[in-house]
């Protein structure tokens, strides 16, 4: 429905400047086959383009704007699971995906950054055509390993490994501030000790990643240089052992 329409009771003019309605195109074809009983794959091609895609960003002045821009996103996903036996059970999946900029103006306090360093400007604003879009890694993965340890222990029991990957990624449309890709695993085992007692133990981060998993944009640590720049994020969470008990009554 239109917002300005006066049975609405809203008045765009007194509310200020809306960005486009935004549109979305989304093309995709791909294939699932189920090769036998232990092995079957997906496989998926992708292109979208995304008209007026809105991003909310602090402006040089440090006031929330709403920018608009047009972006175009074309990529390859594949999904394999493989059960060698009744035993072991293992799955992995990648995703590629270039993300880019069809047409944008950016602009947000890391602009000057950018073009004057050395200069707290106020009034930049940046070409990002052609740039990468924001929070998004052109590479993702996972892969998963599930053992039932059932026939060596003789009691219902599991191991299981997770690992998953996400590629570096810029947080602004800038292509100046970077996170690193990060590669992080997960291991979890579980036996049943009776009909009403299990345990479970797990491990999580096991390598100790502590790159970063941003939440937001970039701001100065120190106002009288621009190359002191950092980006807000939350703690990363190292590794963590742990020891579960599950009652069933």
């Amino acid at each position: 429905p239109d917002a300005t329409a006066a049975d609405t009771g809203f008045d765009a003019e007194a509310a200020g400047f809306f960005t486009p309605v935004q549109q979305l195109e989304a093309f995709e074809i791909g294939l699932k086959h189920k090769v036998n009983s232990q092995l079957s794959y997906e496989i998926a091609a992708y292109r979208n383009d995304w008209e007026n895609q809105v991003f909310f960003v602090l402006s040089p002045s440090f006031v929330s704007l709403s920018q608009a821009g047009d972006s175009e996103y074309t990529g390859i996903e594949a999904l394999v699971e493989y059960t060698p036996s009744d035993w072991l059970s293992l799955s992995g999946g990648v995703n590629y995906v270039d993300g880019t900029f069809e047409d944008f103006i950016a602009t947000g306090s890391v602009g000057s950054a950018v073009l004057a360093p050395n200069l707290l400007s106020t009034t930049t604003a940046i070409d990002a055509s052609g740039n990468e879009v924001r929070y998004n890694p052109a590479f993702t993965g996972t892969f998963s390993a599930d053992v039932a340890l059932d026939r060596i222990l003789n009691t219902e029991s599991f191991f299981r490994v997770d690992v998953n990957h996400t590629g570096a990624f810029f947080i602004d449309n800038f292509e100046f501030n970077e996170v690193d890709a990060a590669t992080r695993i997960n291991l979890r085992a579980g036996l049943q000790l009776n009909e009403n007692f299990g345990v479970e133990i797990f491990g999580t981060n096991i390598t100790d990643n502590l790159t970063p998993t941003t939440q937001g944009g970039t701001t100065f640590t120190d106002f009288s240089s621009q190359n002191t720049r950092r980006f807000f994020a939350q703690v990363p969470r190292g590794t963590e052992f742990g020891v579960r008990v599950i009652a069933d009554f």
